[in-house]
């Protein structure tokens, strides 16, 4: 009894669920990259080997359906925080939300559209298990064991990417805004030098461009690097967020690259 008495409530929940056998997790549930989702028989918190259990929050898919404080999130209804003194229970701060201490991200809720594949959804998401979900821009939108793929989707780290296309960013130059143009649907840096560009790009015709043949190779082995990745014989950084990259550049797949997004 004792050790019960010092297990939270959440605690509790999934020890008595798990008891009863987890159900298991959807294939691709909602907000690849996370461990929560929420369907219409409640929301759920899952682990690594696919076993879910329920989670206190009541499911919602409008700020109206919750009570007052609270808003819409990808746990249910939450309440926002600047710290983990502004929750209650056991309850922590998770990226501005008051969730139990085991999750890594909570968003804002969005509803998913239907769909067969990326064309039936907007820009800026792509089709997962017949939903549109939001693409990632850089490795920062996913979780701490997930990296963010060419293509704009979530996906564990060390698994080689293997979505198709490369994510769309613009259909033209206005969609990058001040200082990028539009170059086969990305947002490219506008150049007069290779020296304001990137590592691993060089300035062509006034934007920035891959280097297809390195003059002068800095590397072959990443062991070259001194802790950088060599990538088409340049050393890039190493990352685990955008913050450690250069300018111009976000953490994609562990590696600082190009950013091709829109000038924010």
């Amino acid at each position: 009894m004792r050790e019960l008495a010092n297990r939270t409530p959440l605690m509790l929940i999934a020890a008595s669920f798990l008891a009863f056998g987890a159900t298991g997790c959807p294939d691709n549930h909602p907000y690849g990259g996370t461990s929560s989702y929420c369907d219409d028989s409640g929301c759920f918190e899952c682990d690594a080997d696919k076993h879910c259990w329920p989670v206190p929050n009541p499911r919602c898919s409008a700020d109206s359906a919750c009570s007052s404080g609270s808003v819409c999130t990808s746990i249910g209804c939450a309440k926002p925080c600047g710290a983990t003194s502004d929750c209650t229970g056991n309850d922590v701060c998770v990226t501005g939300y008051c969730a139990p201490p085991s999750f890594t991200d909570v968003h804002k809720y969005v509803p998913t559209a239907s769909c067969e594949n990326d064309a039936g959804c907007a820009a800026d998401q792509l089709c997962d298990a017949g939903k549109c979900i939001s693409r990632c821009m850089s490795d920062d939108d996913c979780g701490p064991d997930s990296v963010c793929a060419p293509c704009g989707k979530c996906q564990p780290k060390g698994v080689p990417a293997t979505c198709g296309a490369p994510q769309i960013f613009c259909s033209d130059g206005i969609a990058c805004g001040t200082g990028k143009s539009c170059v086969k649907s990305r947002c490219h840096l506008t150049c007069k030098t290779s020296s304001t560009c990137p590592i691993g790009q060089i300035c062509s015709s006034g934007t920035c461009a891959d280097d297809p043949s390195p003059v002068d190779p800095a590397c072959v082995l990443n062991s070259q690097c001194g802790g950088g990745i060599c990538v088409n014989g340049y050393c890039h950084d190493a990352c685990v967020t955008s913050v450690q990259c250069g300018s111009g550049a976000v953490c994609q797949m562990g590696v600082c690259q190009p950013d091709y997004s829109p000038t924010k």
